[in-house]
């Protein structure tokens, strides 16, 4: 944990730049290191895939002395306030391979917690059982569940616990109103670039949607700061989605309860599910088809850039369609990778599947025998 004055401001969340009132009083721990924020970059190479628009393409830093700068955007927030400060376990939950639970666990080690992860089924691909295998690594104790019966009841079980233990639970995917804010900085972090000329304002925002927490943190951030040109628009990229605008308005208000104890700015602002703008178009696309993934390895060939094909290859194409079935001309688009694919260096070094812990292999096979996991290899 960074704890000189000095050192606090080289770390600090543009939100804060934004806004220094909330700095006394809103948590706020470093999970990052000392470093510009990454700037957009403009798609010039692949400008073709998209039509007849001028796409800018944010990827995070992934160089982060802790963790990538998607994780620590809602981590340094989450893990901030009162109810961690004194915790000794931490507790996180997702799909397999998850990579928030990845980056709970590295969080946990840099400040000194236990940590534990409850991981449910779910595809997934060679990178995220390495992933699997670094949470052990760190320390982290993971438990994988089967049956989605079975997870639910774990956190039930998890959640009673922390009534009497020194134990607290992560939200999956940094759902909650203090993750939100990680994405209020994140939209303070484009308008500083906006006006130092690094990116012309874009016409619409694109955001891959998992959770929705990074969309309500955009849509949130767009109203405190006066954006109002900019269009947000969410691409699903599991069919759970779907049903998240209920979801997102609340996320929407628990951030603006945080805010407006401090900021009277944030006290006009409110939002309901009319206010989020998600495309479905993508959903139908598990696994990726053939020409999905021809496409995307033509954008990588293109751009020479890192990312995950799950999330933001998935979200990327969804881009292209939505672009076309709205007859998008001429526009400037920004479209903000929120994924958090740790570097293969992060990882730790992979020696093979037969080094893989012997509980891990068990539950792969079923994995497997069940269709659910793919590009693995046979265990």
């Amino acid at each position: 944990m960074n704890t000189s004055a000095e050192e606090i401001m080289n770390f600090m969340p543009s939100l804060f730049n934004r806004f220094p009132e909330l700095t006394e009083e809103i948590g706020w721990v470093s999970l990052r290191g000392a470093a510009e924020p990454a700037t957009p970059s403009r798609l010039v190479k692949s400008q073709h895939l998209f039509g007849e628009n001028y796409v800018y393409f944010k990827q995070e830093n992934l160089d982060f002395h802790i963790l990538p700068e998607n994780s620590a955007k809602k981590l340094e927030f989450i893990l901030g306030s009162p109810e961690y400060d004194n915790v000794k376990k931490l507790i996180a939950s997702g799909p397999a391979g998850d990579f928030h639970c990845l980056a709970v666990a590295k969080a946990a080690q840099e400040l000194g917690k236990k940590c534990e992860i409850v991981l449910r089924h779910s595809r997934a691909t060679t990178k995220q059982i390495q992933a699997i295998m670094a949470m052990m690594n760190l320390g982290a104790q993971v438990r994988m569940r089967e049956t989605d019966r079975w997870f639910q009841f774990t956190m039930w079980w998890k959640n009673f616990q922390s009534r009497f233990f020194s134990q607290s639970i992560v939200p999956e995917g940094g759902a909650s109103g203090e993750g939100v804010l990680g994405y209020v900085s994140a939209m303070a972090e484009l308008e500083d670039q906006i006006r130092s000329g690094a990116i012309p304002e874009p016409d619409y925002l694109v955001v891959p949607v998992l959770t929705g927490t990074s969309l309500v943190g955009f849509e949130v951030g767009k109203r405190l700061l006066g954006l109002p040109r900019i269009r947000i628009q969410g691409i699903a990229t599991r069919c759970e989605s779907q049903s998240l605008r209920p979801e997102m308005a609340e996320l929407a208000a628990d951030a603006l309860d945080i805010l407006n104890g401090v900021l009277p700015a944030s006290k006009g602002i409110s939002l309901t599910e009319q206010d989020f703008f998600v495309d479905f178009s993508v959903n139908d696309l598990k696994p990726l088809s053939e020409d999905v993934q021809r496409w995307l390895v033509r954008f990588f060939e293109l751009e020479q850039c890192e990312m995950d094909m799950e999330i933001t290859g998935r979200a990327l194409y969804g881009m292209n369609r939505w672009i076309e079935k709205k007859n998008i001309k001429g526009q400037k688009i920004l479209f903000w990778s929120i994924s958090c694919p740790f570097r293969s260096g992060d990882l730790g070094e992979f020696q093979g599947y037969e080094k893989i812990p012997g509980k891990l292999k068990k539950w792969i096979r079923k994995e497997q025998a069940s269709g659910r996991l793919y590009d693995i290899g046979r265990i």
